[in-house]
């Protein structure tokens, strides 16, 4: 059995452990098929074992219910494999930034987040990295979803750094 088989049958018999795929197999295509089957983080051959402890620690702290594929929190729920985002059993339209922020919002529920630890995990690129630019997705979010949602749901606070 491959392992993305592997994934699929235990995420089909209702598992939410964790799970880090470590494989010599690199190709942005694997990785997507990983992930979206239920992986939570993929790590590629050679690496350092501090990275893999540390990609350990973190699906760790993330696991705390956020393994399934639905994350449900004040009036909300977000289908991470459909990508699709209710509030009070109405569809919610979202831009992929806007999902992306909710989606890590209900991952870290009850945490404190810099700004810089969102802006980390939303932007790739160092260019387009704009505190300015969040404030404006949070606020589109907020529009989108009700203010009292996101305060409910996810954000303890958001600290500048």
């Amino acid at each position: 059995m491959s392992g993305i088989d592997f994934i699929r049958q235990w995420r089909g018999l209702g598992h939410d452990t964790p799970i880090l795929c470590l494989t010599a197999r690199d190709g942005w295509q694997i990785k997507v098929q990983a992930l979206n089957s239920g992986g939570d983080d993929y790590c590629v051959k050679p690496t350092n074992p501090e990275e893999i402890a540390a990609r350990l620690h973190a699906l760790v702290r993330r696991s705390k219910g956020h393994s399934r594929s639905v994350l449900e929190c004040g009036g909300l729920s977000l289908d991470v494999a459909s990508k699709s985002v209710m509030k009070d059993e109405t569809q919610i339209t979202l831009t992929h930034l806007e999902y992306r922020l909710l989606h890590l919002f209900m991952q870290r529920a009850g945490h404190t987040i810099s700004s810089y630890e969102i802006i980390d995990q939303l932007y790739s690129s160092e260019k387009e990295r704009d505190v300015n630019s969040l404030e404006v997705y949070i606020g589109r979010l907020r529009n989108k979803i009700g203010k009292q949602a996101i305060n409910q749901t996810c954000v303890a606070l958001i600290i500048p750094v």
